[in-house]
């Protein structure tokens, strides 16, 4: 499944774009910019993966970029960090760029101003509204971080503030959606609105729809429908209810049925884990020992995702980890669960019923689950 190569979400993202047309200019005069050359890091025309890294010469912060492609494009400006090692401090500028296009850069790369377009007009009556929002939750972060807070009440206290700013920038965008059907729009609906894109998207006039944007729709419309299948998947997964069953091949390549394992009469705790997942690999002491104490009234059948195949059979192969793995390696079971996190960790009664879900790494699980089946 393609990904979409988009960072949407962060603060520097822009975006500009007209009337179908060819080439472009992106301009600048930057602040403390330190190098000879900068890059310009296209994406593809369908948006979901890298197309090629241009050099851009710079003298004394000043530069000019031209943009040579017939179609939109994802362009990030970004520093050399190999004539600067402190380069990555320097921010990065994503925009959204479309054939015909004039931008000029001023400021710096971490906090830039832009202008040579309508859209930036309409753009900052949003971002002026929800950047001090953002800007106030990183800082509340950073002070936390600062404090040595514990990684996981951290990340808990992080995502409960952000998805209630998600929610005020929500209302905000929505607001501009319903008087803006045009480029900047589709931009701000789909860095903001997730599945909800999508009915602002079929609203669209004929001439958005299949004018310069016509494959970012396609393409970011596609991620919202992937997001929305994902949501409603686990909308279903929800205490109480039996967990879907299924069946995936373990490290030796033969099946595993989900049900047949609880029918034996245990506790299974489903774990979606990979080699990748820091926070996975943390747990594992805490499962060894939770099997080991357990082991006649609990399985565990822990199922790697996003992993290549040799990474997860030689972690399988050379640690303790005695119970049942296998892999989904078609995001088959992903899908059906609706996982968003890793690792999440799925408890099942004996009868397959959902009784207890975590999601990340919570050191209170383990207890919690050796009372339900003691």
């Amino acid at each position: 499944m393609k990904k979409l190569l988009l960072t949407l979400c962060c603060a520097s993202t822009l975006f500009a774009c007209s009337s179908s047309k060819t080439g472009g200019v992106i301009s600048g005069q930057l602040d403390s910019l330190n190098v000879k050359r900068l890059y310009a890091c296209v994406v593809n025309d369908d948006f979901t993966a890298l197309a090629r890294m241009d050099t851009i010469a710079v003298t004394n912060g000043q530069f000019t970029y031209n943009f040579t492609d017939s179609v939109a494009r994802i362009i990030t400006i970004m520093p050399d960090r190999s004539e600067n090692p402190e380069g990555q401090v320097l921010g990065a500028v994503e925009l959204l760029f479309c054939p015909g296009e004039q931008v000029n850069i001023t400021g710096t790369l971490a906090n830039p101003t832009l202008s040579g377009s309508k859209f930036f007009t309409e753009y900052n009556e949003v971002d002026s509204k929800v950047k001090p929002m953002f800007e106030k939750l990183d800082e509340k972060y950073q002070k936390l971080i600062k404090q040595e807070a514990p990684q996981d009440s951290l990340s808990k206290a992080y995502q409960a503030d952000y998805n209630s700013v998600m929610k005020d920038v929500q209302n905000i965008v929505r607001d501009f959606l319903n008087s803006h059907q045009d480029e900047a729009g589709v931009y701000l609906a789909a860095k903001y609105m997730g599945p909800e894109m999508l009915d602002f998207y079929a609203k669209l006039p004929e001439k958005i729809k299949n004018g310069p944007l016509r494959s970012f729709i396609n393409t970011t419309t596609i991620r919202a429908q992937q997001e929305k299948e994902t949501k409603d998947a686990a909308d279903k997964i929800k205490e109480g209810n039996i967990a879907p069953d299924f069946t995936l091949k373990d490290q030796n390549g033969k099946n595993v049925t989900l049900s047949s394992l609880y029918n034996k009469g245990k506790y299974t705790m489903l774990d979606f884990w990979g080699t990748w997942c820091i926070w996975c690999m943390k747990g594992i002491p805490s499962m060894q020992e939770l099997y080991k104490t357990n082991t006649n009234k609990l399985e565990i059948l822990s199922i790697d995702c996003n992993d290549k195949a040799e990474d997860w059979k030689y972690f399988i192969k050379n640690n303790n980890v005695p119970w049942t793995h296998v892999a989904d390696t078609a995001e088959q079971v992903v899908s059906q669960y609706g996982i968003q996190s890793f690792p999440t960790k799925i408890l099942l009664d004996p009868n397959g019923k959902i009784i207890k879900i975590s999601v990340g790494e919570e050191p209170n699980f383990y207890k919690e689950i050796t009372d339900i089946i003691k």
